[in-house]
């Protein structure tokens, strides 16, 4: 990535900004757009388009015409994130990745405003599921106490999940949680664990239920009491609570704030939440060995200005060259983010935060 590049606007095809600002968030993730750079992406698309010349003679199934799709994406993707950080051009139009993600993913065809949240992650997805490849995880060392117990438990747990299907999207963007259920049921080990287990995630989606991003991550990561009752392994229905915690943080944590409320969005929040740029600190809502490696700083923001059916999205990005810059559809102009707190604690909406 060269400090001179990259500040490159995208064109709007036509109510695509919630296209362009997650292109353009995406691209300024070092970790990713360096690999796009180097030889593993070749090598790792390579394979995949090798696994389906095996069987190109057989009949493609659904499936294996989903795998090719994002393949397809994958390699749409690196040829922008290439043009992108070597033109001279100010701005260019995303043509053939816009065209493959109308036509292979339907919600995103026609020119109707979309959500960019669900852009990002159809993105992230098509480039996972086009360029994993199969590793081997397992944890090492000796179990001296409790917390080795539970750290080896949750490498294996994760290990069970994405060793089959490991790519640099679980690399950079994949975390783990460790939930808990306690029992409320004052006759029944009332306040006890009675369950454990461990999941995957990629992104937090948080209710706004407060002025700052820690009264949203408390009010995420507090216990809740389960509605209804708990069914134990023996059958037996208790009262019970559930938390959750981070045992793995990722490298690149995404936090959505959900601004668009109700089961069909069918209104938009427009809540100011104040959330530290330089220093986003995690670690009170993590467990393990990651405590200590759970600060962040924030890369970039979604930002959606507007009401739900008017608005307009574009995005804040810190360049590799330390400076603060908006993408704003085909334009690319340098900020002073202290300047534009204000702006992005109203309208931010997806938060990119990497490690310090």
């Amino acid at each position: 990535m060269n400090n001179n590049k990259g500040k490159v606007g995208l064109i709007n095809r036509g109510n695509t900004c919630f296209f362009n600002s997650s292109i353009q968030v995406l691209s300024n993730i070092p970790l990713l757009t360096n690999y796009i750079f180097n030889n593993e992406f070749e090598t790792d698309i390579s394979n995949r388009i090798n696994s389906h010349k095996k069987g190109e003679n057989d009949e493609l199934s659904k499936e294996k015409q989903q795998s090719i799709s994002k393949i397809i994406i994958s390699t749409d993707y690196a040829k922008l994130i290439r043009a992108l950080w070597t033109t001279e051009y100010t701005s260019l139009e995303p043509k053939s990745l816009h065209e493959n993600l109308q036509r292979f993913e339907p919600s995103f065809s026609g020119f109707m405003q979309q959500d960019a949240q669900e852009c990002l992650s159809f993105i992230l997805d098509a480039l996972h599921e086009g360029l994993y490849y199969e590793t081997s995880i397992h944890a090492s060392g000796e179990i001296e106490n409790d917390m080795d117990k539970l750290m080896v438990e949750s490498i294996n747990k994760w290990a069970e999940t994405v060793s089959k299907k490991y790519s640099i999207i679980t690399d950079i963007f994949f975390g783990q949680f460790y939930i808990q259920t306690f029992s409320e049921e004052t006759s029944y080990k009332y306040n006890e664990i009675v369950s454990t287990k461990y999941e995957i995630f990629n992104v937090l989606n948080i209710e706004i239920t407060g002025n700052t991003i820690y009264d949203c991550l408390s009010n995420f990561f507090s216990a809740e009491t389960i509605d209804g009752e708990y069914e134990l392994d023996n059958k037996m229905k208790i009262k019970a609570k559930r938390k959750i915690n981070i045992i793995k943080s990722p490298q690149v944590l995404i936090i959505v704030l959900k601004r668009f409320a109700g089961n069909n969005r069918f209104r938009k929040l427009n809540n100011t939440v104040i959330f530290p740029i330089n220093t986003l600190d995690i670690s009170s809502y993590c467990i393990g060995y990651d405590v200590s490696e759970s600060i962040y700083r924030l890369k970039s923001a979604v930002l959606h200005s507007g009401s739900l059916n008017g608005g307009h999205y574009y995005s804040y990005v810190n360049h590799i060259d330390g400076e603060w810059y908006e993408y704003n559809d085909c334009t690319c102009e340098k900020i002073d983010i202290k300047d534009n707190r204000e702006e992005l604690f109203k309208n931010g909406y997806i938060l990119i935060y990497e490690k310090k």
